[in-house]
C-alpha cells in the first residue's frame, strides 16, 4: 500500500510540475564576443549534475580571474565556499585583501558596517539528529577583521535548527531562518494530506529576530511562524479549513513538493559538496519533510517588511515586520492590519489555486533581495531564478520585478486573480539559455553602477554583467582541494551560496588595511 501511495504521489506531482513558462524578453547579448574567454562561464559542461563518466571526460577549467573590464564596478567581493573554513575578500584583480580563518565549516557570510564578518556555521551532527538536509547551519558567528570570534550564537537541537541565509538589520539585530519539527500527528491535525505526509515528521519554517546579548547569547525579540498561517481544503472538520483561492494571504499545507523534481544526479552532486546528507535512496525521506525550504530573507527598512524566498512553493512572500510576535502569530494587527498573514506573494499562482500553470514564473529560486536605495531599480525585487523544472528546459536566469505597491507600502491585489506583475521588467539568461544552469544555490546583486553581479553556486563562476547583458568581470573560484587548485573541473564540488561586492567607501572597509596579497589559488597552492 505504501509503495502504491508513493507511486500515485509521484505521478500527481510530476503532472503538476509540467508547466508552461511565460514569454520573458531576453536582454540583448549581441555585444558579447562568443570566442572571448568571458563566455567560458557559459560552458555546456555546466549543465545539470555530471555523472562520474562525464567528469572523467571534462577538460580542466581555469580558475581565478578570467576577465576584468574597466566598466566593472570597482569594489571588494566577499566569497565563502560551502563547507570551507575560510572566507575571502578579494579586489577586482582577484587578489586577497583579507581572509577570515576558522576551525568551523561555513555556509554563507556577510560584511557588516562595523567591519566585522557575520558568518553561518554548519551544524554539529552530534547536537542535531533531526535536520540533516540541504542548507543546515545551526550557528552564527561574528568575527573581527583579524578572525577573532566576538559573538557565537547557536540555535540548534532536535526540534529546531537554523538554515540557509540571514539578514543583518539596521538596529544590529539579525533575521534568521529556522526549521521547527512537527510530528506526523501534528501535521495531520493541521490538515496535511496522508498521501503527502505519510509517517514522516514535517519541518515547518519560522523566522526569528535575534538581538546579541553576550559573547555566546542572544535574545529572540521577534518571531514569525509558517505554522500560524495555514489553510487547507482537505478536512472540513478542522478550524483552518477554507477555500484556498479566497485566502492567498494564508499558506496551503498541501502544496506541490519542490523536491519531486530533483534528479538522482542532482542529489549525488549536492551530497558531494555537503549541501545535502544521506544517500540517494534515503535522501527523499529527509527532504520530503522540508516542505517550504526557505532560503533567503531581505529587509525593507522604509516599509518595515520582510521578503522571503520560498522555493518549496516556487514563490517569494512578503510579511509585515511591524508587528509584535503575538500579532505575527495571528491575522490582525501590525501596520497593515493583517498580523502575520502574507501581504504579497509572487511566482507561482498554483500555490494558492489562482491562475493556471502558464502563470508560474519562479522555479526553485534563491537570493531574493530588495534593490537598495541609490541603485538602478531601487525598491524592486531581484532574485536568482534557478529554473529547475522549467517546461522549456532547465536553465537559470536573474530577474527583476516591480512590485504593485504604493508609497505607504500597501499592495494592490485583485481577489481570485494572480498577484501581479505578469512579466518581469528585467531578465538575464545565457545567449543559449540551457548553457547557464544552477539547479541549487546561487545568487545575484545589483551594484551601484547599475551592473549586476551573478554567481553560479554549483560551478563557482562569478561574473558581472552590464544592463545589456555584456560580461565585464569574470572570476572562477578554485576548490579547497589542493589537487585541483590550478584547474577546476567546471567548478565541480565548489558550492557558493551567494556572493556580494562592497564599495571602497562602505563603512566596514573605510578604516581597514586593504593592501592586496596573493590570489586564492596561489594561497591554496602554497599555504603558510
Amino acid at each position: 500500500m505504501k509503495c502504491l501511495l508513493a507511486s500515485k504521489r509521484k505521478k500527481y506531482f510530476m503532472a503538476l510540475l509540467i508547466v508552461v513558462g511565460c514569454s520573458i524578453g531576453l536582454v540583448s547579448t549581441d555585444a558579447i564576443d562568443m570566442d572571448s574567454p568571458s563566455v567560458q562561464v557559459f560552458d555546456h559542461s555546466e549543465r545539470n549534475s555530471p555523472t562520474s563518466v562525464q567528469l572523467e571526460r571534462m577538460q580542466p577549467h581555469p580558475v581565478g580571474l578570467i576577465q576584468h573590464d574597466p566598466r566593472s564596478f570597482n569594489g571588494y567581493t566577499l566569497i565563502t565556499r560551502v563547507n570551507s573554513t575560510s572566507t575571502y575578500l578579494i579586489d577586482n584583480e582577484g587578489r586577497i585583501v583579507n581572509e577570515w580563518k576558522s576551525d568551523q565549516q561555513g555556509f554563507s557570510a556577510y560584511l557588516l558596517p562595523n567591519g566585522r564578518l557575520l558568518r553561518t556555521i554548519i551544524s554539529d551532527t552530534e547536537v542535531n539528529h533531526t535536520f540533516l538536509a540541504g542548507g543546515i547551519t545551526g550557528r552564527v558567528q561574528e568575527l573581527a577583521w583579524d578572525g577573532t570570534v566576538v559573538w557565537d550564537f547557536t540555535y540548534l537541537g532536535d526540534n529546531h535548527a537554523l538554515h540557509h541565509g540571514m539578514e543583518p538589520l539596521p538596529n544590529g539585530n539579525i533575521l534568521m531562518i529556522a526549521w521547527e519539527r512537527k510530528t506526523a500527528r501534528e501535521a495531520m491535525e493541521a490538515g496535511r494530506s496522508l498521501m503527502i505526509q505519510g509517517n514522516n515528521d514535517l519541518w515547518s519554517d519560522h523566522i526569528i529576530e535575534v538581538k546579541p546579548t553576550g559573547k555566546s547569547s542572544g535574545e529572540i525579540v521577534w518571531e514569525w511562524h509558517v505554522w500560524d498561517h495555514l489553510i487547507q481544503n482537505n478536512d472540513s472538520t478542522l478550524p483552518n479549513f477554507g477555500i484556498i483561492t479566497e485566502h492567498p494571504e494564508q499558506i496551503n499545507i498541501n502544496p506541490i513538493g519542490w523536491e519531486e523534481h530533483l534528479l538522482p544526479d542532482d542529489l549525488e552532486r549536492l551530497q558531494s559538496i555537503g549541501y545535502v546528507g544521506g544517500d540517494s535512496d534515503s535522501q527523499p525521506d529527509k527532504t520530503n519533510a522540508d516542505w517550504t525550504h526557505m532560503n533567503a530573507v531581505s529587509y525593507h527598512p522604509e516599509f518595515d517588511q520582510i521578503a522571503i524566498s520560498v522555493p518549496g512553493f516556487h514563490e517569494i512572500w512578503i510579511i509585515d515586520h511591524r508587528t509584535t510576535s503575538a500579532e505575527a502569530a495571528g491575522h490582525h494587527g501590525g501596520k497593515r492590519g493583517k498580523g502575520g498573514d502574507l501581504l504579497y506573494r509572487w511566482g507561482n499562482p498554483l500555490a494558492y489555486a489562482a491562475g493556471s500553470e502558464n502563470d508560474q514564473q519562479l522555479f526553485a529560486q534563491h537570493d531574493v533581495q530588495w534593490i537598495s536605495q541609490g541603485r538602478k531599480g531601487a525598491g524592486n525585487l531581484l532574485l536568482f531564478n534557478n529554473g529547475r523544472g522549467r517546461w522549456d528546459g532547465e536553465y537559470s536566469s536573474v530577474i527583476e520585478i516591480t512590485l504593485p505597491i504604493d508609497q505607504n507600502g500597501n499592495y494592490k491585489t485583485e481577489k481570485g486573480r494572480p498577484f501581479v506583475p505578469v512579466r518581469t521588467i528585467w531578465n538575464y539568461s545565457a545567449p543559449q539559455k540551457t548553457d547557464f544552469y544552477a539547479s541549487f544555490l546561487s545568487g545575484a546583486q545589483r551594484l551601484p553602477n547599475g551592473n549586476t553581479l551573478i554567481c553560479n553556486g554549483m560551478t563557482g563562476a562569478i561574473f558581472e554583467i552590464t544592463e545589456n547583458g555584456e560580461i565585464v568581470w569574470h572570476y572562477f573560484l578554485p576548490n579547497d582541494d589542493v589537487d585541483s587548485i590550478a584547474y577546476s573541473l567546471a567548478g565541480y564540488r565548489t558550492g557558493l551560496f551567494t556572493v556580494r561586492r562592497y564599495a571602497p567607501e562602505f563603512s566596514g572597509l573605510v578604516d581597514q588595511n586593504l593592501t592586496p596579497g596573493d590570489t586564492i589559488e596561489a594561497v591554496l597552492k602554497n599555504p603558510t
